[in-house]
């Protein structure tokens, strides 16, 4: 199966958050901006028990009109988009006698570099570099019982996805910065009812 899909998005006063060199930040409009792109999506059965997909997305976010309280100029990337997105998935399960199952799963979530800046010339620390997450599990399903082992973020990337703001205000020099947890491995149970 295969879906596609090109779009295009306008927006009249996007809002954006400016953080400032003493802690504090405010939200404010830019005048417009517009995002453009195309997104692909395949899945497919390679065997009885074994199904891969994909996907990928590309996209053109642009201010199209400069606000007054931001330094957004026209042509400007709109602040937090990745241009390019994607993902990768396997699948297999096989169904066992007296309704047992083994299964494992993988998959590959990608988002490219984002901007936190208008200028990211001037303000390399507000650029957030792309990351690649990966996930794994397998498990083992006895009539209403499953058994797994996982993984997540198999690689032990850290992805930055932004500055975030303090309520209290940051303290400056100290940015505060959203992420995704380290490598996680676990077992899990669960019963169906």
């Amino acid at each position: 199966m295969t879906n596609a899909a090109a779009f295009y998005n306008q927006w009249g006063n996007l809002q954006q958050y400016r953080f400032l060199d003493c802690g504090w930040g405010y939200t404010s409009n830019v005048g417009a901006a517009q995002t453009t792109g195309l997104e692909l999506d395949v899945r497919f059965k390679a065997t009885k028990e074994l199904e891969l997909s994909g996907g990928i997305g590309f996209m053109n976010p642009v201010i199209t009109e400069a606000g007054e309280f931001l330094e957004a100029e026209v042509g400007d990337q709109i602040l937090f988009s990745p241009t390019l997105t994607g993902n990768l998935m396997m699948n297999y399960y096989r169904a066992l006698e007296n309704k047992n199952a083994v299964y494992s799963t993988i998959g590959m979530q990608y988002a490219s570099e984002r901007l936190g800046t208008y200028t990211p010339e001037d303000d390399a620390d507000n650029v957030y570099p792309a990351y690649a997450l990966v996930n794994a599990r397998v498990g083992f399903q006895i009539k209403k019982y499953d058994f797994s082992l996982f993984a997540n973020n198999l690689t032990n990337q850290q992805a930055n996805f932004g500055n975030i703001q303090s309520f209290a205000g940051n303290v400056p020099g100290r940015e505060r910065f959203s992420t995704n947890r380290p490598r996680t491995i676990g077992v899990e149970g669960r019963v169906y009812f």
